[in-house]
């Protein structure tokens, strides 16, 4: 089955359209448009992995999961309520599970991988540190080791589209800035992979 990957959507926060001059008039155009987006690529029975910050939004799950084709699974990122930034408290971070498995998420993980053109491909919400000033280094202890493998990630918005890491690694940023506003398949991560390498 086809599979895709996507991130950084923030459904239902106003202020994202300007940090990252989307074309949009406001929240409502933004959450219809990339539903729209979404499905114009993704087929209900595709798999899609969303590599984080779906909606700082506690009611977006909810309201927007089930509009989207796809079977979905989340990497959680910092601005999705599961994470653990937003609390150490156990019950409360099942809490915040439940909700996002109620409105249709299939898994809920910090990080994954996948095998992609015979290797193995590091999934995350964070890009790999960076200590060069010029780039974000929040999180630290988020973000996956990094020993040199490719990453597919968001985070960075309109940052970068790839980049390598102090390692050597392929960081890929799979978010909807930097893809059109639309999910981005296996296919196309796989040939970018191989053309960026």
């Amino acid at each position: 089955m086809p599979v895709f990957f996507t991130s950084d959507q923030h459904y239902g926060h106003r202020n994202i359209i300007p940090y990252c001059n989307r074309p949009f008039a406001d929240i409502e155009e933004m959450t219809s448009k990339l539903i729209e987006y979404h499905n114009s690529v993704v087929s209900p029975g595709d798999v899609v992995y969303h590599l984080g910050d779906f909606s700082l939004n506690k009611r977006a799950p909810e309201e927007v999961l089930h509009r989207l084709n796809g079977e979905h699974h989340l990497i959680i990122g910092n601005h999705d309520w599961p994470h653990p930034v937003h609390s150490k408290k156990p019950e409360k971070m099942e809490k915040f599970r439940k909700i996002y498995f109620d409105a249709g998420f299939k898994s809920i993980e910090l990080s994954g991988k996948l095998i992609i053109n015979g290797e193995t491909v590091l999934m995350s919400h964070f890009p790999y540190y960076d200590p060069n000033p010029e780039f974000d280094q929040r999180y630290p202890s988020y973000r996956p080791k990094d020993e040199g493998k490719t990453l597919l990630h968001g985070h960075v918005h309109t940052s970068f589209k790839t980049r390598t890491s102090v390692n050597g690694g392929l960081m890929v940023n799979v978010g909807v800035d930097q893809w059109e506003m639309k999910p981005v398949s296996l296919e196309t991560i796989s040939q970018f992979i191989k053309e960026n390498k």
